[in-house]
């Protein structure tokens, strides 16, 4: 047999008959002893199959060499004269090809003379090389239009880079990668074009039946407005700004239901509640607590109550954002500290009854930074990882006393909104206080007056009773 392996690849080698040799030349001029091809496979049942081929195009070459020698031979002479100047061997081969040229010709004539069906073979040998060739073409067309997309292909994780260049938000930007990167490994897609919303709706449906990042249940409303939110964001910013998608796959897939739950209490924290949360702030707590839990316990739920500000905000306030102004001391909620819902800063004045109980000289006391939790701890530089688990700790204690508010931070914010009302505070100062956005442009004009909104926050009676500090309405403010 004719078939050889060098490596792990089949070829096929044959040795080149005597009389024929000098027919092939090697790359040194040399005439070759051996005619071979590569079968291009490294299956041997496949290098058998393409065996024949291979047989096929030998021969073939041999017929134009010795049609070439021969046509060479007779263009040197005119007449019959060179024959006399051959060698015995020369001659013998020469009439050796002029045998096979007058049997290739014999044959072709009585195959057209005596089968019928030759001219139908012949047109379908034609056709058949044809189609093949046109196989071949369209293989070699796929192949490049592959290697052009894998030239071109534009993965998940570079569109993510793209957005949280102009995100700006840190935390969010740390949260959203891992969210695409969950994404990314789930889908195995190199290119982000090749991404469909039937992708995305699957990943969902892995999020909803198998957990999160962490591998824990996750909810419908964690999914839609974290994992979801990410996905859409970054798809939607390749497609609308940076412009290297032509098309969004999650742009039409609809959020997952969030079961509404029933109704049960109001939203806001109760007044017996907000006597029970406060008096368990003085309780000084375990002796586990770090410094920095201490201290939130002790403070942060009396800010909430005096100031209506969200958790996040006072989680994670700073030495440098409690100061005084026109006399009146202030917490300045600010997104320098961290997570921010308006990304606007604002000044809230701080009830004299804080004042009594000595925050001003707890806050003196303190090294700069967070007040209420250790930045050393914020791994990869995300603080408001450590200002969330300082919410965690404080819905802890809120329904360690046995409160049940639906949201159990939040509720001081809702009890904001009940003081206005109860007290009939100047709706457009309350705004200002909690930072609610505008309702209307002209509420855009106007400082934020201190002194003005002290007014309105002292309006809301001081919280006193069993286990709370006394507040004297008529003493002097202490100054640090």
């Amino acid at each position: 047999m004719y078939l050889k392996r060098r490596g792990a690849v089949y070829y096929y080698r044959r040795p080149i008959p005597k009389k024929h040799i000098g027919l092939w030349l090697g790359p040194s001029g040399k005439p070759r002893k051996e005619w071979g091809i590569s079968l291009r496979t490294k299956d041997r049942s496949t290098a058998i199959d393409r065996m024949e081929g291979a047989a096929r195009q030998y021969r073939t070459e041999l017929d134009a060499k010795l049609k070439e020698r021969a046509d060479a031979s007779s263009a040197a002479s005119s007449g019959w004269s060179f024959i006399e100047r051959m060698s015995r061997d020369e001659f013998d081969y020469w009439l050796e090809c002029q045998e096979y040229e007058e049997q290739r010709t014999d044959e072709l004539e009585w195959q057209q003379e005596n089968d019928p069906l030759w001219a139908e073979r012949t047109a379908l040998a034609t056709e058949t090389s044809a189609l093949r060739q046109k196989r071949e073409d369209a293989e070699i067309h796929r192949e490049i239009k592959l290697e052009e997309r894998r030239a071109n292909a534009v993965p998940i994780m570079d569109l993510f880079e793209d957005w949280a260049s102009e995100s700006g938000k840190p935390d969010t930007v740390a949260a959203y990668r891992s969210y695409l990167q969950h994404f990314t490994d789930y889908v195995g897609k190199a290119d982000a074009n090749d991404v469909t919303e039937d992708d995305i709706a699957g990943w969902r449906n892995t999020l909803r039946n198998g957990g999160g990042l962490s591998g824990e249940k996750i909810s419908n409303r964690t999914i839609n407005g974290a994992y979801m939110c990410a996905v859409k964001a970054v798809f939607r910013h390749a497609c609308k700004e940076s412009r290297r998608l032509r098309n969004d796959p999650a742009r039409d897939l609809p959020a997952l239901r969030v079961q509404t739950k029933a109704k049960l209490r109001p939203n806001s924290i109760l007044d017996d509640e907000a006597l029970l949360l406060l008096a368990d702030a003085m309780e000084p707590g375990s002796e586990r607590l770090s410094p920095h839990r201490k201290s939130a316990k002790r403070w942060c739920q009396w800010i909430m109550a005096y100031t209506g500000a969200r958790v996040l905000e006072v989680a994670q306030l700073r030495k440098e954002d409690i100061g005084k102004k026109k006399g009146v001391a202030y917490v300045r909620i600010t997104p320098e500290a961290g997570k921010n819902k308006t990304e606007c800063a604002r000044l809230v004045p701080l009830h004299p009854h804080l004042l009594q109980q000595g925050f001003l000289r707890f806050v003196e006391a303190q090294p700069e930074g967070p007040l209420f939790y250790d930045p050393a701890l914020g791994r990869g530089g995300r603080l408001a990882s450590q200002a969330k688990k300082v919410g965690g700790y404080l819905c802890e204690r809120v329904r360690a006393v046995g409160v049940t508010v639906p949201q159990p931070n939040h509720g001081w914010r809702h009890r904001m909104e009940t003081m206005n009302n109860r007290y009939e505070l100047r709706d457009k100062v309350v705004r200002q206080i909690l930072g609610h956005g505008q309702r209307d442009s002209n509420e855009g004009y106007g400082d934020d007056e201190l002194p003005t909104m002290l007014r309105e926050i002292q309006r809301i009676p001081a919280y006193v009773g069993p286990g709370l500090p006394p507040f004297d309405p008529d003493a002097e403010v202490p100054a640090s």
